[in-house]
């Protein structure tokens, strides 16, 4: 009983820290392991403890059984050490009316090989002594099966032994306990949000959120190269939290879910109370009405929207002002939907936190969220992490046996999923997040997850653009929903609204691309003209494919869906005359649509492939763009060694941010021959171009390869990632010799754009 000893004083440290300064008490928690010292008395070690820690001083006892009743000693009667002084407690209270006495049972499941039978029959026959006609038939106990649970009983047992103000209600007159009755209901666990649509033939899934919620791992930063950054904020880390947090995630990281989560648990809390503002709703509000003066401000929102939904809000305003009450926080889910009054409710949220200092905020966001609170208003930035493998599995096995039950179907299931997961690496990065994870072991419940990532997104969409049509709206301004009838004018219809998405982008492929209602109703084929807004409502709501915003903007609510659906448009829709490779393969955020066309090309059309890829061997710019695409396994082994022959030969003269992200697509490569074939030719040439070096001459080629780093899946780290000006030496270790023109003693000059240096020692490649 370890892990539950320690929470009972983890419990008692909060309560110090949340209630007892305001209330003049300190709890004070006492164990024989800590607090009896060594030493000889005539009854034996019991006698000892009894003579450091007399129980009849103390006001409270809390004893937690599970499998033992506790150890023997010499006391007369064959008393336990955990019997005699629960005795000994139980006699001071009828005297005294202390100590109060906290018993717990812990009913989690057992290996019944690892019990002492005598022990356990023991912990069963004291609890019956808690019936009528028992010894301790004045009292009564509680039960918990895991740890959360048990450290939620005891603090709110606690609270009501403390003196908290004569333990009177709150000077506020809030009803608290009224408003954690009417939101204390267990959530379920909300599919709409999700976008999955279940498959007629599979039992409906309906699990409340506590028993299929994964925990997020919570950073000071976001790497998704790096899957152990960070740990769980715990609701004990909420309710004591002194810091205001902005909590950051992309779409799909789980920050709603977290929100739902913790706002459901600290209601279960007796020293604080949540309130929950969904910022999409305010914006509504504020937006939809008109609302002026004071009406704005966020107290009279929360009464209202707790008038709506039937809570009491008297006397709220002085629950967020009392200190001596249970702590507000302040859960503000949705900081991108703001839109435009983002800046409006920064500082209200300034006001707010300045007038009611107690409270405690936490606010969620997208990155892009417009004027985003920040250090200067006392928050403090933390990321959602991406799930890693060890949290994959574990939600994919709460996933399956929800599923299933006791039936051993659900562990067979959770196998072939992590299986699939494994031998397709490119799903297992779409994966790493939350709500792609559920869609991906949604579809796998009636078909096998596919291996290759182009797969995974074409059946991912079809599950999205399955969904049924609703009434309502989502989108603000939108009366109704629409969508084609056939399957297929779906998928047009969407493919071509992200092929105009991203040809409208500008700058990075990671900037997400947002557009107003109307104007990418604008970009709609004309076929969809008539319903453009109605179509867009269905997408946004429903299927899930766009996201809305409180302002009537829209953006796909995933970049890769875009990218994909972006190359089906080019590969299945666009005519050859309008398809601008030589323009698109010079753009980043043109690059991952290439590679994504390039797998359904090789799927079904290779002639059409093979006629690009041949474009592609003709230009130093199109040379990065189809190294990518042999880097994902498309394209013939002639075609590659042609290729390799070619980049080996005029790498230099390729544009370094193209060379760099080649690079990062062959470190990622999972063709092992391929790889290894391309590692060879670079190793062979690096090692030429030191020996031409030592003779004192060197070919062009091996000048241009030795201007490079010897690792050759790398190239980013030889080219592409410096940000100076001018012309940089590499020495084939990665340092830079000569910058901005200066020369090094024994050195090669500077060389101007474009031209390339001559001499044994090394090749310069002008950066930027």
């Amino acid at each position: 009983m370890t892990p539950e000893r320690d929470a009972v004083e983890k419990v008692c440290t909060e309560l110090n820290r949340q209630l007892g300064r305001s209330n003049d008490f300190a709890i004070e928690v006492y164990r024989w392991e800590t607090d009896s010292g060594p030493g000889f008395h005539v009854k034996g070690p019991q006698g000892k403890i009894d003579q450091d820690l007399p129980i009849s001083d103390c006001d409270i006892m809390v004893a937690i059984f599970w499998t033992r009743f506790g150890s023997p000693t010499l006391l007369p009667g064959g008393e336990t050490g955990t019997e005699h002084e629960i005795n000994l407690a139980f006699e001071s209270w009828k005297k005294n009316q202390k100590p109060q006495i906290l018993i717990y049972f812990k009913n989690e499941a057992v290996d019944w090989d690892e019990i002492d039978a005598d022990q356990i029959a023991r912990v069963k026959n004291f609890q019956k002594e808690f019936r009528p006609g028992g010894r301790y038939e004045q009292g009564q106990y509680e039960t918990f099966s895991k740890i959360d649970d048990f450290k939620d009983k005891l603090r709110q047992h606690l609270s009501r032994q403390l003196p908290l103000h004569g333990n009177a209600a709150p000077s506020s007159g809030f009803d608290f306990d009224g408003y954690r009755t009417r939101f204390g209901y267990a959530p379920k666990w909300d599919l709409s949000n999700i976008w999955v649509a279940q498959a007629p033939g599979d039992a409906p899934v309906s699990p409340t959120l506590e028993q299929i919620y994964q925990e997020l791992r919570i950073a000071e930063k976001f790497d998704p190269g790096q899957l152990s950054l960070g740990a769980p904020l715990s609701v004990e880390d909420v309710a004591v939290l002194e810091d205001r947090i902005l909590l950051i995630g992309a779409a799909g990281a789980g920050k709603t879910t977290w929100v739902r989560h913790v706002f459901y648990r600290l209601l279960q809390r007796n020293d604080v109370c949540p309130f929950l503002i969904e910022l999409r709703k305010l914006a509504e509000t504020l937006q939809g009405r008109k609302v002026t003066g004071k009406a704005r401000s966020l107290v009279s929102y929360l009464e209202a929207a707790l008038e709506e939904l039937d809570c009491k809000a008297q006397g709220l305003e002085d629950a967020l002002k009392d200190r001596a009450g249970p702590r507000p926080i302040l859960l503000v889910d949705g900081w991108d939907e703001l839109g435009s009054l983002g800046r409006e409710f920064r500082q209200k949220l300034a006001s707010f936190v300045r007038s009611y200092p107690r409270v405690g905020v936490i606010a969620t966001s997208r990155p892009y969220g417009l004027e985003k609170p920040d250090v200067d208003d006392g928050f403090a930035q933390r990321y959602v992490q991406p799930l890693n493998d060890e949290e994959i599995e574990a939600f994919s096995n709460r996933f399956w046996a929800i599923c299933y039950g006791t039936d051993p179907k659900h562990a067979e299931s959770a196998q072939r999923f992590l299986a699939a997961l494994k031998s397709a690496p490119s799903a297992r990065a779409p994966a790493r997040t939350p709500l792609l994870c559920t869609m991906m072991l949604f579809i796998s419940r009636s078909r096998t997850l596919p291996d290759e990532r182009h797969d995974l997104y074409q059946a991912c969409i079809e599950h999205m653009l399955s969904a049924y049509r609703r009434e309502e709206a989502h989108v603000p301004g939108m009366a109704h929903h629409w969508r084609p009838e056939k399957m297929n004018e779906r998928l047009r219809a969407a493919a071509a609204l992200a092929f105009a998405i991203h040809a409208e982008g500008r700058g990075d492929r990671n900037q997400t691309i947002v557009l107003s209602a109307r104007k990418m109703a604008n970009l709609l084929p004309g076929d969809c003209e008539e319903h453009g807004p109605g179509f867009l409502a269905w997408l946004a709501g429903p299927a899930g494919l766009l996201t809305d915003r409180s302002d009537g903007s829209l953006s796909f609510a995933h970049l890769s869906f875009q990218e994909y659906l972006a190359a089906w448009h080019v590969a299945n829709v666009l005519p050859e005359d309008q398809q601008s490779f030589d323009k698109w393969c010079t753009v980043s955020r043109w690059q991952e649509v290439l590679r994504l066309w390039a797998a359904i090309m090789w799927s079904g059309r290779r002639e059409r492939f093979a006629a690009v890829a041949e474009q592609f061997l003709g230009s130093s710019e199109g040379l990065c763009a189809l190294g990518g695409m042999l880097a994902d396994g498309w394209g013939n082994p002639e075609l590659f060694r042609r290729w390799l022959e070619r980049f080996l030969m005029l790498v230099e003269t390729c544009p370094p941010r193209q060379v760099s992200e080649c690079g990062r697509a062959w470190a990622g490569c999972r063709q092992t021959q391929r790889r290894d074939e391309f590692q060879d030719a670079w190793n062979r040439a690096v090692q030429a171009g030191r020996g031409s070096h030592e003779r004192g001459r060197s070919s062009s080629a091996e000048r241009q390869v030795w201007c490079c780093r010897a690792r050759p899946v790398k190239l980013r780290r030889a080219i592409g990632e410096s940000k100076v000006r001018g012309t940089v030496l590499w020495d084939g270790y990665g340092r830079s010799r000569l910058r901005h023109g200066r020369r090094s003693p024994g050195r090669l000059p500077s060389a101007r754009r474009g031209h390339r240096l001559d001499g044994s020692w090394g090749c310069g490649s002008k950066l930027s």
